[in-house]
């Protein structure tokens, strides 16, 4: 079963928004274009609730289609399900159908450090070196095999790539991802058996992606508390001081983790990076999944219902 028809096959309450729930129309016109939904006034609320920066919202509602970011030297949709292989070739990404929340970033706090962390080595190939003598080798039942001769063997190193990850800087702003706007079964069933599906195999993605609606009320009283428990914080980062090059490279790596392939080696690849920060980070690369990921960067912490962003923005999780 592909990724695509496995996007919503852990539902169990029905569809509620037809085509929107049924992954094999997904890349319908009519399903890909945003839903007639009043933006600017949901907006207006949203801003009335965080407010602006320089007369940018400082969260935004976007359909998840009509993003697209740099990616590794390509415009790629910022959030996608799937990525389709055409006849000729070439390749399609394709975004659910849902509504997403982004928060902003200041220009002051990505600018500073956006150089050192825009560039990533890619593994491109090999080169070869020279030869290596080799005296001896295990033979097939692990017993060492001495040669009367040495053996000449040839000697590669890999060849790297360096690769423009984020492309250039967005003067105005930066938007990353919040959350995703959907709903999910009591208990958030849905996300445990998309999880149990993903861990035994039959599944090859974790995501839940639940079921569509429109943003509503819930959405703002969750924002609003996420403001409450933001301010209430002792210690607090301004939104114009300069993001750490480590904070700036996660934001990064957790945007191209919404392609399934790349999640699949994120794990590594900030291993690479990032070593035992990734302890307390790495969870955030491979679910937005409520049913997964309860607790955000504080998930050791039993009994607290808090994801914390990028920024700092603590964000209760959503309850039914």
């Amino acid at each position: 079963m592909s990724i695509a028809n496995q996007a919503t096959d852990h539902l169990a309450t029905g569809d509620r928004w037809a085509g929107y729930n049924d992954p094999r129309r997904w890349a319908d016109a009519a399903i890909r274009t945003r839903p007639n939904f009043n933006v600017h006034k949901h907006q207006k609320k949203i801003n009335r609730l965080l407010g602006t920066s320089d007369g940018k919202p400082i969260v935004r509602l976007q359909w998840a289609w009509d993003v697209q970011r740099f990616e590794m030297g390509e415009i790629r949709q910022a959030y996608r399900f799937y990525t389709a292989t055409l006849p000729n070739g070439d390749t399609c990404d394709l975004s659910p159908p849902r509504w997403m929340y982004e928060e902003r970033f200041e220009p002051h706090q990505y600018m500073p450090t956006w150089e050192d962390v825009r560039y990533t080595p890619v593994l491109t190939g090999e080169k070869f070196t020279g030869w290596d003598e080799v005296w001896w080798e295990y033979d097939e039942h692990g017993n060492v095999r001495h040669f009367d001769e040495p053996r000449k063997l040839p000697r590669f190193e890999p060849v790297f790539t360096s690769v423009d990850s984020l492309g250039p800087p967005p003067r105005d702003g930066l938007y990353s991802y919040l959350f995703t706007i959907a709903d999910h079964d009591p208990d958030q069933k849905c996300c445990k058996r998309a999880w149990k599906a993903w861990r035994s195999g039959k599944r090859k993605t974790m995501r839940c992606w639940g079921y569509y609606r429109e943003p509503g009320q819930k959405d703002l009283d969750r924002l609003a508390e996420a403001k409450a428990l933001r301010d209430a914080q002792p210690f607090k980062q301004s939104p114009f001081e300069p993001l750490t090059g480590q904070t700036l490279s996660e934001i990064a790596i957790i945007e191209r983790a919404w392609n399934e392939e790349q999640k699949k080696d994120a794990p590594a690849m900030s291993s690479a990076i990032w070593g035992d920060h990734m302890n307390t980070w790495g969870h955030r690369l491979t679910t937005d999944d409520p049913g997964v990921l309860h607790h955000g960067k504080y998930h050791f912490l039993s009994g607290k219902q808090l994801n914390e962003t990028e920024s700092g923005l603590i964000v209760p999780a959503e309850t039914n």
